[in-house]
């Protein structure tokens, strides 16, 4: 495992520095990012740092991810390694996985991730993170750069979700509270946001087809399952999150294999998806 420090060559030289043309920004704005004004926002972000700030936290992570990737690969029989790409980012990602020239890496977004670092649960985070990496290395089909169709990007998105959230649980022994929003939401309010995801399942599943159907995405109800589009309603948020990590251990509860949901064929994976729908 290598850091590749990105975020103190955008210190040093400004977001508009040759950094931001190189191999990881080019595959991050072509991927999971397509705000017009990155630039901008990422500099009056990262005004609030320093090279301490930066160099502190990187160890912090280094260390973190070295424990991470030992347990994974010691649970899963696996001799998996990623780099770490760490940026300054517009928040828009806290982190995940990303293919570069077919080779998976694991991002972090230093802009997200320093505020939160007295309260993540940073095993847990790091944990879903790098098994973005791991899964779309051994199951490319699943990187959100290979998406063709509208329905891709619901359900392969939901499946990949929810391998992280549940592998994570399974493997960094966390309490499942933190595996699902990282200390984000109080234990209480996690528990409140499941009895919601139950409680919308069946309109959500309703909306999903319908929005499939169509063949055009549904922001609403892609931020419903996927992202947060009001910051004082958390607990009716992201609950693609809840329902792939059910979906997931649905599957392996009759599997001694984990492994085998992370090269899960999407064809497979789809009918199961309608299923649990």
């Amino acid at each position: 495992m290598e850091i590749i420090n990105l975020a103190e060559k955008q210190m040093n030289g400004g977001t508009d520095c040759n950094v931001l043309s190189g191999p990881f920004f080019r595959e991050y704005f072509r991927s999971f990012n397509s705000n017009a004004n990155f630039e901008q926002d990422t500099t009056q972000l990262m005004r609030l740092y320093t090279l301490q700030d930066v160099s502190e936290t990187i160890s912090f992570l280094e260390s973190m991810a070295e424990e991470v990737l030992y347990r994974i690969n010691d649970v899963l029989n696996r001799d998996a390694d990623f780099d770490i790409i760490v940026f300054f980012g517009d928040c828009s990602y806290d982190g995940h996985g990303i293919l570069i020239d077919k080779q998976p890496y694991v991002f972090f977004d230093l802009n997200a991730i320093i505020p939160r670092l007295d309260f993540y649960n940073f095993n847990a985070f790091i944990t879903h993170e790098m098994l973005h990496a791991l899964h779309y290395s051994l199951n490319p089909d699943f990187y959100r750069g290979n998406f063709r169709a509208v329905e891709e990007r619901y359900l392969k998105l939901l499946l990949s979700e929810g391998i992280a959230t549940h592998l994570s649980y399974v493997i960094s022994e966390e309490k499942i509270e933190d595996t699902y929003w990282f200390g984000y939401l109080k234990s209480e309010h996690v528990w409140d946001w499941v009895k919601n995801c139950e409680t919308m399942k069946a309109d959500t599943g309703a909306d999903l087809h319908r929005a499939i159907d169509a063949g055009k995405l549904d922001n609403t109800l892609y931020n419903r399952l996927f992202g947060i589009e009001d910051f004082t309603k958390l607990t009716s948020y992201r609950t693609g999150y809840y329902y792939g990590a059910e979906i997931v251990k649905d599957f392996l509860a009759d599997r001694e294999d984990v492994n085998e949901v992370l090269t899960l064929d999407y064809s497979k994976a789809k009918d199961i998806i309608h299923d649990y729908f």
